[in-house]
């Protein structure tokens, strides 16, 4: 069980840091139940190889370490961050064109230069998981096939 839940704390880490402090919990009620069970009201147990909790320790636990490293890799790398993919067939509006003052959500004021050699971005879906997900060279083609609205709306 204890495997098992160090396991799943390991592989859900990173959509659900809490995990860890829900699987420290589970580890204490285990010791405390594990505890008073041994001395309370188990039997003595009839002598046993150290076989299994040899191959957990040694085998087992770097295993889901190695696992979870990749996993967490694995998100952080695949993660969307803004859902904005680059549209390199056409660049900015002249309507968007020159020096712009932009503020952000601190209250920092920055200094900003859109050139009309910059390209236009556009929403496009960078959930992975998703069936409709495409890889960055054919983009273009996602956002025609995907788009909800056309210009005349």
């Amino acid at each position: 069980n204890m495997t098992n839940i160090f396991f799943l704390a390991c592989y859900y880490a990173i959509i659900f840091p809490g995990g860890f402090l829900f699987a420290a919990m589970s580890f204490a009620v285990h010791y405390w139940t594990d505890k008073l069970c041994l001395l309370r009201i188990w039997q003595q147990a009839p002598e046993s190889q150290s076989q299994i909790t040899d191959l957990s320790r040694n085998w087992f636990f770097p295993i889901a370490l190695i696992i979870y490293v990749l996993i967490s890799a694995y998100h952080f790398i695949s993660f969307p961050f803004d859902n904005a993919c680059e549209d390199s067939n056409t660049t900015v509006s002249q309507d968007y064109v020159g020096k712009f003052t932009i503020q952000d959500g601190e209250g920092q004021i920055f200094q900003t230069t859109i050139t009309t050699e910059e390209h236009d971005y556009f929403y496009c879906n960078q959930d992975i998981m998703s069936p409709y997900y495409y890889w960055s060279n054919s983009v273009n083609e996602t956002a025609a096939a995907f788009s909800w609205m056309t210009k005349e709306q």
